[in-house]
């Protein structure tokens, strides 16, 4: 099964069910007052395809959701509020081998449970890692962030670097590409808008169709930063 959380800001055209996925809305809730608050990125880190430590505020009744999709959960520590960097411990970015994120502002859950599985951690500036990185593959990653671009460069991934501002976010002056998207196994790249209101949007077509990934555009809109949208190839 392909589980994806999706922000209940989202608005989609019905491509989401036609892509025969089991479709998981967060709650528009917890301590995080401004626009970002129904970001489930902010709450959720996807440490593997079945695996996710979460904030310990996080609704019971979405947790038991998050289960019976087959998703385990590990609570955290952490709950996240107000602004940066308090409200980044669960944004963090995973792969299968390695995870990225500012980590002095890390939940010490998420940390362990890292070391645990043996992936290597790589520390950033940038404590909103997860927004930062728009994960295309099992080694191709597309991102704003320079030294982002490297890291992941200098672990054997492929990297796009793609210029920043045309992400609306509400609130803010912008938002960021991978809190725009989200990447179903094997080839299908979600993205909340049109990526033709994107400046980027030539050179991440061609590195689209040179990886062979299929972009997906759940609506016509401005692309939004919604969170993320976190899937589950479980």
């Amino acid at each position: 099964m392909t589980a994806i959380i999706i922000s209940s800001l989202i608005f989609e055209t019905g491509i989401i069910p036609s892509l025969e996925v089991y479709i998981i809305r967060y709650p528009d809730s917890g301590r995080i007052k401004n626009s970002t608050k129904a970001h489930p990125d902010l709450r959720i880190c996807k440490v593997t395809e079945s695996l996710a430590v979460v904030s310990p505020d996080l609704p019971q009744y979405f947790i038991d959701e998050m289960n019976y999709s087959g998703i385990e959960i590990i609570k955290g520590e952490k709950i996240p509020f107000g602004k940066y960097p308090d409200d980044i411990p669960y944004n963090c970015a995973v792969t299968e081998n390695f995870a990225v994120h500012n980590f002095k502002y890390c939940d010490p859950v998420i940390v362990s449970t890292l070391k645990k599985l043996n992936k290597k951690l790589i520390d950033v500036k940038q404590g909103y890692s997860k927004c930062s990185i728009c994960f295309t593959g099992k080694n191709t990653v597309i991102t704003e962030d320079p030294e982002i671009a490297q890291a992941v460069k200098n672990n054997g991934f492929q990297s796009l670097l793609i210029g920043r501002g045309s992400i609306k976010l509400e609130g803010f002056d912008y938002g960021f590409f991978g809190g725009a998207t989200g990447f179903i196994e094997p080839d299908t790249l979600l993205i909340n808008g049109s990526l033709s209101t994107h400046k980027s949007a030539g050179i991440i077509t061609d590195f689209a169709k040179a990886n062979n990934i299929r972009i997906v555009e759940l609506n016509q809109d401005h692309i939004t930063d919604t969170g993320s949208i976190i899937v589950f190839n479980i």
